[in-house]
């Protein structure tokens, strides 16, 4: 906990300062009245806390031994680490509104077709969705049983709501395989190759980890060709 940060709720933290390591504490509060979870809203509560480790945060001087640590090439002054922290930025941000466009892009592109879609197509890609979800709460260290507790959610119910998002998924590939076949485009070896040697600057690794990593350059490939229709589509 970083007193200050207020991620929890009102009085929490006020109780906690001042206590020493070792000590031992209960803590009476009551939960919010808009507080996330039905079951603790306007809940009276009390916290048995005992600290275990005092920290604090310590600023580092901007000197020769930082940049050293530091051991970025060409950074050794603040005003270098300043500019380099700005364009990461920069291009972070920007990054970020090319994939808000192309999403407002591709929905207004999918709005306009017609086709049917069978239901077992859409379930299998709910169930695709709801793996990929289980993977990042596993990366999180948050377990299926501790999320369903948290949102006080089911399985069933969290699968229910991707389904608009499934579909819009699906739509999405019949879209861009449509424009592949019908702007007839391709791929060649050398540029799945020069986008390697990209991937390898990017990662600051080699050539051969990317390779290692990817396993085939057809992935390579059929990411390129993804990023070539949606290219067609936005011009």
């Amino acid at each position: 906990l970083e007193i200050g940060s207020n991620t929890f709720i009102p009085g929490f933290e006020d109780a906690v300062i001042g206590m020493e390591i070792g000590e031992e504490k209960d803590i009476n509060l009551t939960f919010p009245e808009d507080y996330m979870s039905e079951d603790l809203k306007g809940q009276e509560v009390v916290f048995k806390v005992k600290v275990n480790e005092i920290k604090t945060r310590e600023v580092p001087k901007l000197d020769k031994d930082f940049f050293e640590d530091l051991n970025i090439e060409g950074i050794d002054s603040k005003e270098k680490l300043e500019e380099m922290l700005k364009e990461e930025i920069i291009h972070t941000k920007s990054h970020q509104l090319e994939n808000e466009y192309i999403d407002k892009v591709l929905e207004k592109a999918i709005s306009n077709m017609k086709i049917e879609i069978e239901e077992e197509l859409i379930e299998d890609e709910q169930e695709h969705m709801y793996s990929e979800l289980v993977e990042r709460l596993a990366m999180q260290g948050v377990s299926e049983e501790l999320y369903f507790e948290y949102t006080k959610t089911t399985k069933e119910d969290v699968i229910s709501k991707m389904k608009d998002e499934a579909e819009k998924r699906i739509k999405v590939r019949y879209l861009l395989r449509e424009v592949v076949k019908a702007e007839k485009l391709k791929v060649t070896d050398k540029e799945a190759k020069d986008e390697v040697k990209e991937m390898a600057k990017m990662y600051n690794v080699t050539e051969e980890e990317i390779m290692k990593e990817i396993q085939d350059l057809e992935y390579i490939k059929g990411d390129l060709l993804i990023k070539k229709a949606i290219n067609v589509i936005k011009n």
